[in-house]
């Protein structure tokens, strides 16, 4: 277990299971590496953390703990359940996060019907 650390990538794409906070980056990086995770949001000063643990924990993309709920024997519990469980995770419940590749795709085609109309167009 390690407090922090510098290759946060390294680190989540060799570990069995990630307790993290939930900021944005480190969330889609947990999802994008298909790895369970605990996230532990940050209390404040706003919900952005929570509330993106939360509708994450929701879809069952990601356990959370509420910061107002955490101990060390819950941690502890949630940590023993996902070791005991971690083969029954089915990746394919995780959303889609190729958005780029859909976006240039929608682009390229929403061009090419463009030139078809202008070279349809009569002369």
């Amino acid at each position: 277990m390690m407090e922090s650390v510098n290759d946060s990538l390294s680190y989540i794409s060799a570990a069995d299971l990630v307790i993290s906070m939930a900021g944005y980056n480190t969330s889609v990086e947990i999802l994008r590496m298909k790895k369970p995770a605990i996230l532990v949001p940050r209390a404040g000063p706003s919900a952005e953390q929570r509330t993106r643990a939360k509708l994450f924990a929701r879809k069952h993309w990601v356990d959370m703990i509420d910061p107002d709920e955490l101990t060390a024997e819950v941690l502890a519990q949630r940590i023993s359940y996902h070791l005991r469980h971690r083969n029954e995770r089915n990746p394919r419940d995780l959303p889609n996060l190729n958005g780029a590749a859909a976006a240039a795709n929608f682009t390229l085609s929403v061009l090419d019907s463009k030139n078809e109309q202008v070279l349809n167009q009569p002369v």
